[in-house]
């Protein structure tokens, strides 16, 4: 049998998607999987600008290591970079693992990188948080959360109580976060909807980087332009928050947090935008599983498996484009019918964690049997 070795993260949102795949694929007794602690930092970062490199000593928390063992001995180490930013990579999972599987892929960033690397990195696909019931040894992960946050944060200095305070509060974040993530099984149910709504519920992040102020704008026009195209037929806007009061307040929107999931239940099409730094947003699982015609922004992550325009997503090219298109589209249920079946099945082929999982898995162990 495959044994699969997942080192501790550092990080448990992102992680979480790979590791409830591993777990699940356990219970089916494909693999056997082992939690072992990884006390190292992984500093060094790769980063591609104006198509020059760049190296940092900085470290990368959201590339998580695993070891596959099979035919008893033989190991393959691989990494899945999980980070936002496609211009970025671990050095210490360039130089140690034989495959890195890249969520936000872009070749552009990727062919600018010294040769010896390039064809360890390969497309992840989409992922979105989740977590299983068949998961163990969570208190080691938890532990390995706490000793990597110690590690690279800890300094002898003046501010070190200062120092200390932050590595709680994250560690106090990604315990929450773990605690209070969705089951899997959230995911795989499906009912169709019936109900002529259109989604789009999004949030402002805090920071004032060039990039969220962007991403802020961009959101909000959509939103403008879905509200006045489908008036009571559309539902959602910006979470309630500082940035969001401050800057959008007529776009607030009145769907509770906690009646999310509902929403999107209950809603026939839902509105896609990219995350931060291009990156795939977690919308886009939440959007295949459950059916939902998608509307979509032009994705700039390549994924192993195409999503293809008018069959599992319908792309637009700015908000007025969005706001158009949604209203022609809630007046044809054939249409509807047609993206939401081949939505769902997107998932349940290429992104319901298991067969993600083992679709890398193979591919990995596949091409040992090449060499």
């Amino acid at each position: 049998m495959i044994k699969v070795i997942i080192y501790t993260p550092a990080e448990l949102a992102q992680s979480s998607y790979v590791h409830t795949g591993l777990f699940e694929l356990e219970k089916e007794k494909y693999l056997k999987c082992k939690v072992k602690l990884r006390l190292k930092k992984d500093l060094g970062t790769l980063k591609i600008e104006k198509n020059k490199i760049f190296y940092s000593m900085s470290p990368q928390p959201k590339t998580s290591f695993y070891d596959i063992i099979y035919n008893k001995s033989r190991t393959i180490k691989i990494a899945m970079d999980l980070y936002d930013d496609p211009s970025k990579f671990s050095i210490p999972a360039l130089e140690d693992c034989k495959f890195i599987f890249k969520r936000n892929y872009q070749k552009k960033y990727i062919k600018n990188i010294p040769t010896k690397y390039r064809a360890k990195i390969l497309p992840l696909g989409l992922i979105t948080a989740c977590t299983t019931k068949h998961r163990h040894h969570m208190l080691k992960t938890y532990f390995g959360n706490f000793i990597y946050l110690c590690m690279v944060n800890i300094k002898l200095d003046r501010l070190l109580f200062f120092r200390f305070s932050t590595i709680l509060n994250n560690f106090k974040n990604n315990y929450l976060f773990d605690r209070n993530n969705r089951d899997i099984e959230l995911l795989r149910s499906f009912n169709y909807s019936e109900k002529e709504h259109v989604l789009f519920q999004t949030r402002c992040f805090d920071d004032e980087t060039k990039d969220t102020k962007n991403l802020h704008f961009i959101r909000n026009n959509i939103i403008s332009e879905l509200k006045k195209n489908l008036k009571e037929q559309f539902k959602g806007g910006f979470l309630k928050t500082k940035v969001s009061e401050r800057d959008y307040q007529s776009n607030i929107s009145k769907i509770k947090k906690n009646n999310y999931y509902n929403e999107i239940e209950s809603s026939q099409v839902a509105v896609y935008s990219n995350g931060l730094l291009t990156s795939p947003s977690w919308k886009m699982v939440e959007y295949l599983c459950k059916g939902k015609v998608i509307l979509a922004e032009k994705l700039y992550t390549e994924l192993p498996f195409k999503l293809e325009s008018n069959r599992h997503v319908v792309y637009f090219e700015n908000p007025q484009d969005c706001g158009k298109k949604s209203k022609k589209i809630l007046n044809n249920q054939n249409k509807i019918r047609f993206l939401s079946e081949n939505a769902r099945k997107y998932f349940e082929k290429y992104v319901d964690p298991p067969r993600n999982l083992k679709r890398i898995i193979q591919l990995v162990l596949d091409s040992e049997k090449k060499t």
